[in-house]
């Protein structure tokens, strides 16, 4: 990275590039440092510590950035720093909560057999950072900063409430899912019902996102930023089949196929990236709408790829994806006929997604109520609702037995 900025500088025209560039590369060894402690929480399963390590990293990284936006006159390195004081924040929590520190390796056995793992994996990880920053890159490059800043802030925004369920659901599935690689009908069964439940979350947040992005956008950064508001419904759009396409990284992972994983990612970020070059006569909303298509017309492939030789087959996939998708889709049109686009935007955004929701929750609740795909998910949400109004039961009559001793 730090032989990069002359030529990042050259491509953008810009020489305000060159140390930024620089300054955000110091975050690489910072991750790294944190990455074994990542996967023995993981591994142990101990989800709310790494959560609470990336909520309080991001956190604090929030408040920095915010403080030296306000405090100083440094304007975009606010930027730079929100992303290093986060990191450090991170690692300092995790170092804190995991006691294992690092020693000499004895015996070279157990890291060479999980390099091969390992390996493909970064390769992907390395081919999926290069697609979902290629957009970026091509926006800043053929229009310049301020359409980079409308598109690039529209994507953060639609990623911020996926990202609240996302990344815990998926830091618990693919350790579950790797315990029951060796019995592949309880591997099967829990993969679809581990697809189920992040589709039925996700197709609903893409559904609300749809029908608030005008007034959502102008809520949260203010006016002057009515360019974002349909690159937004685009990429929002994007999520009916970007979110289960990630799923199939729980099939790859928890299955040891992180090489069929790679060649996935060889695969298809040349297809998207066609897709973004022809969209760039159409500016930034062209890309967003080409980003959308690209990922659409790929759900069907990836899942023949990925279920190929598993448990799980593609028509298994497709009956639990398919009808949430229609769902939200019927549900983000109902909510943007009944925004009441003349009133006041947190009126609009009130009205927008209480129709979305009520919507999807209906037509989502009737497929999960009826659909064979969905038993072992409903019944799994029936006990847990019985065992929550039970104990609110206990605690209603003790209270109720209380109060009725303290009468008397």
């Amino acid at each position: 990275m730090f032989c990069l900025p002359p030529l990042a500088a050259w491509f953008f025209n810009d020489p305000r590039i060159t140390r930024l560039v620089i300054a955000p590369s110091v975050t690489f060894p910072l991750r790294a440092l944190g990455s074994q402690h990542t996967a023995l929480l993981l591994r142990s399963m101990r989800w709310m510590t790494l959560q609470s390590a990336g909520i309080l990293g991001h956190a604090a990284g929030a408040l920095a950035g915010v403080l030296v936006a306000w405090k100083t006159d440094l304007g975009y390195w606010s930027l730079v720093v929100t992303t290093l004081v986060a990191n450090v924040v991170t690692l300092s929590s995790l170092w804190a909560t995991c006691p294992w520190r690092p020693s000499p390796v004895n015996d070279w056995s157990g890291p060479r057999s999980a390099l091969h793992l390992g390996a493909y994996l970064t390769g992907f990880g390395a081919l999926d950072f290069f697609h979902r920053q290629l957009d970026n890159i091509i926006v800043g490059s053929h229009f310049g900063a301020s359409e980079l800043g409308y598109y690039s802030r529209s994507y953060q925004l639609m990623l911020l409430p996926l990202n609240l369920f996302s990344g815990p659901l998926s830091s618990a599935i693919a350790p579950s899912l790797s315990r029951l690689q060796n019995e592949p009908q309880r591997w099967r069964q829990a993969f679809l019902d581990a697809l189920g439940l992040v589709m039925f979350l996700g197709a609903g947040a893409a559904a609300c996102l749809i029908a608030v992005s005008g007034p959502l956008i102008m809520t949260v950064y203010g006016p002057g930023w009515e360019k974002s508001v349909t690159i937004f419904q685009w990429l929002a759009t994007s999520l009916f089949a970007g979110v289960p396409m990630n799923a199939t990284g729980w099939i790859y992972v928890s299955l040891g196929r992180t090489r069929q994983m790679f060649i996935w990612g060889l695969m298809f970020v040349p297809v998207i990236g066609v897709g973004f070059l022809v969209a760039i006569p159409y500016g930034p909303v062209g890309m967003a709408a080409a980003y959308t298509l690209v990922m659409n017309l790929s759900l069907i492939p990836c899942f023949a790829f990925a279920t190929r030789g598993t448990p799980v087959s593609l028509p298994d996939t497709l009956r639990v994806i398919l009808p949430m998708a229609g769902s939200g889709s019927i549900a983000a049109v109902a909510g943007l006929l009944f925004s009441w686009p003349h009133n006041h935007k947190l009126v609009q955004l009130f009205f927008g997604a209480t129709t979305s929701g009520l919507v999807y929750l209906i037509l989502a609740g009737g497929i999960i109520a009826r659909a064979n795909v969905y038993a072992a998910l409903r019944n799994r949400v029936a006990t847990l609702s019985s065992g929550v109004i039970g104990k609110a039961m206990k605690r209603a009559s003790f209270h109720s037995g209380s109060s009725a001793d303290e009468a008397k």
